[in-house]
């Protein structure tokens, strides 16, 4: 299981979501549409290996619930720094 880097910057019910490497945008969104969280099209940062996507997600789930899900993701390394 090869580890990866995740900024979120939550804000109300959306999130900016930052991902260290593209091919590991795919895996990330699997797994926040399984939990009912729906996202952007992924937005490569010109000049390094990043992504940036939106993710929106149902009233049901906080802020705080959407960072300890995302934490809880075995691959998922989450960073403290803004996305």
């Amino acid at each position: 299981m090869n580890k990866f880097k995740v900024w979120l910057r939550p804000s109300g019910i959306d999130c900016k979501v930052r991902v260290d490497g593209p091919g590991n945008v795919r895996l990330l969104r699997e797994r926040l549409q399984a939990k009912g969280i729906s996202s952007s099209e992924p937005i490569a940062i010109k000049g390094t290996s990043h992504c940036i996507l939106h993710a929106h997600y149902p009233p049901q789930v906080t802020e705080e619930g959407l960072v300890m899900y995302v934490a809880s993701i075995p691959e998922v390394e989450l960073m403290l720094d803004p996305a």
